[in-house]
């Protein structure tokens, strides 16, 4: 099974803090870490995990639908890659 590496910015409008609350602790369940403003890094993430992220993902993404249109998504930056150890380019 691989592990990835995956990193996410995000910024939401109209949030008073708790929806990214939210998506703070469902980060860090995955084994995120906060790396900046609204930027969260895993450089192993299991591959048992990317659905998880991926619902993660669509959540912020419908943060307008969750919040009944109260908070809307500014952007959302996404990468995921399985990185390789001693790659010769």
């Amino acid at each position: 099974m691989n592990t990835y590496r995956a990193i996410v910015r995000f910024s939401l409008d109209g949030d008073d803090g708790t929806y990214t609350t939210k998506f703070r602790s469902r980060f860090q369940v995955l084994g995120f870490q906060k790396i900046g403003t609204s930027t969260w890094n895993n450089d192993t993430l299991p591959e048992a995990n990317l659905a998880q992220l991926a619902d993660l993902l669509r959540d912020i993404t419908n943060v307008s639908g969750i919040s009944a249109g109260k908070v809307k998504l500014d952007h959302i930056w996404s990468y995921v890659d399985i990185p390789h150890s001693g790659a010769k380019i």
